[in-house]
């Protein structure tokens, strides 16, 4: 689990380094279509453990046919982790902030459900209530939140709130925050899945602010509104608060007169996220490196007795696929953990060939070992352990076989 989530954050970084290369390139100023390509990148760091999971059963089976099972392992100078502890501590801290956010979620929508709603024609199809528990605006979900005293607001103050809040309806903001907070909970460890929370609430706050200005409201007017609500404060919670996204530079883009950008087109929309689907696509295909060292080079089968081929160390035959009526290995996971201890710790690197039967579905029913290099030093048993849990088999035939494999020890450095 810990070696995907990592392998989905490194390339979900990829992706987001491409698509700020591209923004610096193209000279992007417009937020919204800033906001469009970073909640896709959002999305793309979501889906990028799916990406690699369909990749990993799309793949062709001939490219696991190797000759030699090839477990690896770095020069041990100090005692490792154990994995169990390091998935531990990612699974705590991903359930500590899961609960955060269910209990942040759950408290808003009680404030939600006991708040009062308000009608009245310029209000119309939008879903605002009045709730006693806030001190400033607030769009959660689909629902705006005014604190008590908008009732002692001037008309063009209300007014005002309801055109900047009525933009965060409308695109969603609400949404793609708690997405956002999905992903820094999913992803804590890495550094793009905060930047992501913080940046897109900045974006969401500044097209609201242009949103605002658009409808014709008054730039000076508008920054008191800001630095009212500012100085009121509010509390972190997972809605996309009116004071959230850095007031002090939203304060000082307003009052300076920046250009106010138009929102993108749906076509143009649809383009962004294409090609940042696209951009998924490409980085789940990429090979990684370390892999044919942390995991396996390959394997290769033969008839009961010696195998086939037996090619030079690290060196595939010519002809190293098997026929598609031929037991084979398919698949391997975290063979780096089967490496002996003691034989790490003291430099040795060892050879071990293993008979492997096989049942009619492809499941190992039995492993025996032929032969051990160097004997004494764990590497028959870590090589047996790794052939019956690590491996995943192919046997097309469909009634038992055996498989001859031949598993090599190395350290690296």
């Amino acid at each position: 689990m810990i070696a995907l989530v990592v392998d989905s954050a490194l390339r979900a970084a990829l992706v987001a380094g491409v698509a700020a290369a591209a923004l610096h390139a193209l000279r992007v100023r417009n937020p919204h279509a800033r906001k469009v390509l970073w909640t896709a990148v959002l999305g793309a760091g979501l889906l990028m453990p799916l990406a690699l999971r369909l990749r990993s059963v799309a793949a062709p089976l001939s490219s696991a046919v190797l000759p030699t099972i090839s477990i690896a392992a770095p020069v041990a100078s100090v005692p490792e982790i154990p994995r169990h502890w390091i998935e531990g501590l990612y699974a705590a801290v991903s359930l500590v902030l899961l609960a955060r956010l269910a209990f942040g979620i759950g408290w808003m929508w009680r404030v939600r459900r006991r708040a009062v709603r308000r009608k009245a024609p310029s209000i119309g199809h939008l879903d605002v209530r009045i709730s006693a528990s806030l001190t400033s605006p607030v769009t959660f979900g689909s629902t705006i939140l005014l604190p008590s005293d908008c009732l002692k607001w001037s008309k063009a103050k209300r007014a005002t709130v309801l055109i900047h809040e009525r933009s965060h309806v409308e695109q969603r903001d609400s949404y793609v925050h708690w997405l956002a907070l999905l992903h820094a909970s999913m992803f804590w460890f890495s550094p793009l899945a905060w930047w992501l929370l913080r940046h897109l609430a900045e974006l969401a706050e500044q097209t609201s602010d242009e949103a605002v200005l658009a409808a014709g409201g008054d730039r000076a007017a508008y920054a008191s509104v800001l630095l009212q609500f500012a100085r009121a404060g509010s509390r972190l919670r997972p809605a996309t608060a009116m004071t959230g996204g850095g007031v002090a530079q939203r304060i000082e883009r307003i009052v300076s007169g920046a250009p106010i950008h138009t929102r993108l087109s749906a076509w143009k929309r649809a383009l962004v996220i294409g090609l940042v689907l696209m951009a998924v696509a490409l980085a789940a295909s990429l090979w990684r490196p370390g892999t044919a060292q942390a995991s396996a080079a390959g394997a290769a089968w033969a008839q009961p007795g010696p195998p086939r081929t037996t090619p030079a160390e690290g060196k595939p035959p010519r002809t190293a696929q098997a026929s598609s009526g031929e037991p084979k290995v398919i698949a391997w996971t975290g063979l780096s953990r089967y490496y002996p201890r003691r034989a790490k710790r003291a430099g040795l690197e060892g050879k071990v060939r293993l008979a492997v039967t096989l049942d009619g579905a492809g499941r190992p029913i039995g492993v025996a070992i032929l032969s051990e290099q160097p004997p004494g030093h764990g590497f028959g048993a870590a090589a047996s352990n790794a052939a019956d849990a690590a491996l995943r088999y192919s046997n097309p035939a469909e009634r038992p076989a055996r498989l001859v494999i031949d598993v090599r020890f190395a350290l690296h450095r």
